[in-house]
């Protein structure tokens, strides 16, 4: 049976995805702050998982002569020269879509943070004070009266659409870029008003 491959990882992944590559690949966890450690087993590396602070540059590839594929465990390829990778044949993939749901939950967390405030009490309050508190926390509009206006339409857009359209509290509207197609529209999205911005 042929040797498993040598992955270094150089960040925290969690501990199920960790488990599920370490039973494919020969894995070693190094700090990137550990950098002597890191520049001495990068020659043997085949493979190379990072999030966000490990920087994948033209130094750290000239260590890594075997080095066939960078991942990035999370969106953006920001730390990573992807250029520098293409010109040593080293393949760069990421997880694009991986933060989009947590996004979106965000999105209506603030959305409803606004149209009805809300305070945590940490202690007990008299009438009179929670009278005026009332006064300053009262909702002046309500969700199901509101068009939801959504700028862009990509992975986060799209599911911010469909997710307003499926709660029916609201209605999404959704301004489009000239690139993007009304084929993408969730059921129960307005009819897009196009962006005129480049």
């Amino acid at each position: 049976m042929a040797d498993k491959p040598v992955v270094i990882q150089t960040e925290h992944l969690d501990a199920q995805a960790a488990n599920w590559l370490a039973q494919r690949v020969n894995l070693s966890e190094i700090p990137f702050a550990e950098a002597a450690r890191l520049r001495a087993a990068l020659p043997a590396a085949q493979g190379l998982v990072v999030r966000t602070y490990t920087k994948v540059d033209a130094d750290l590839l000239a260590h890594a002569p075997k080095l066939k594929v960078v991942a990035r465990a999370g969106v953006g390829l920001d730390n990573i020269d992807v250029q520098a990778c293409r010109a040593r044949g080293v393949q760069v993939v990421y997880t694009p879509d991986a933060n989009s749901s947590a996004v979106v939950e965000l999105v209506f967390a603030v959305l409803l943070d606004a149209i009805r405030p809300r305070l945590f009490l940490d202690k007990p309050l008299d009438a009179a004070a929670w009278a005026n508190l009332r006064k300053e926390l009262l909702g002046r509009r309500q969700l199901e009266t509101m068009t939801l206006g959504i700028l862009g339409f990509g992975r986060v857009g799209s599911r911010v659409a469909r997710v307003g359209s499926r709660s029916r509290s609201c209605s999404p509207r959704a301004t489009l870029s000239p690139s993007t197609s009304t084929a993408e529209l969730p059921t129960g999205t307005s009819s897009p008003r196009r962006s005129s911005a480049a």
